[in-house]
């Protein structure tokens, strides 16, 4: 079987395959105008991958310390991972969007060796429907060993609304020709919501009272 074969084909039992996992909850975060609700991260892997969060404004970041795989002379390694949790907007503001940035470094050597992330993520919103989006990254190895670092985002959309759910399914897959070697690593995860303030009814009203002078006054000119 190819490389790209077996990659494929792991990526597809993975999906039937997480019975017996293990998860840890690492609670509620309050943010600058949301809260993070029950974030869990679920692995039939060793936990932590993903790694403790920590909250910066509205912005959730975690440090991936677990998120490593490595192949040497013809071997395949595959590691998944998967976090959920729900964002409620405070009262007075909602939420539109969900960007998630992903990074790390890879190391390839060997002339078909495979070193690859691959992500979907999903988002149900308070009024049940659903969006998603996916990232991926992958470099084919040759007779020269190959390093660098990776990075990449994904913007997911919706209507606007106070509450949503969001599960992310995070893959690395790596294949090292004979010989060969095949490393990647995943050094953080951020989340990014994006959102508006709603105006006080107050506010909106001395608003519209302005706009309503202003346009009186250019019709008595």
């Amino acid at each position: 079987m190819k490389p790209g074969l077996h990659f494929l084909a792991l990526l597809f039992f993975s999906v039937a395959s997480y019975v017996q996992a293990d998860s840890i909850n690492y609670g509620n975060f309050d943010g600058d105008t949301l809260t993070y609700i029950d974030v869990t991260e679920t692995s039939t892997e060793p936990l932590p991958l993903y790694g403790q969060p920590e909250i910066f404004g509205d912005n959730l970041s975690f440090p991936g310390t677990g998120f490593v795989t490595e192949s040497n002379n013809g071997e395949i390694n595959f590691l998944d991972g998967r976090l959920s949790f729900m964002i409620e907007a405070d009262p007075g503001t909602t939420i539109s969007s969900v960007t998630i940035r992903e990074f790390g470094a890879f190391f390839t050597f060997g002339q078909d060796s495979i070193a690859s992330i691959s992500a979907i993520a999903f988002v149900e919103t308070l009024e049940g429907d659903l969006f998603s989006g996916t990232l991926d990254f992958i470099n084919f190895g040759s007779n020269v060993p190959q390093s660098g670092d990776w990075i990449r985002e994904l913007t997911i959309t919706f209507p606007e609304t106070t509450k949503i759910t969001l599960n992310l399914d995070n893959q690395l897959f790596s294949f090292a020709d004979t010989p060969g070697v095949a490393f990647i690593d995943k050094k953080g995860v951020d989340i990014f919501p994006g959102g508006e303030v709603i105006p006080e009814p107050t506010s909106a009203a001395i608003l519209a009272l302005g706009l309503m002078g202003l346009a009186i006054r250019s019709r008595r000119r």
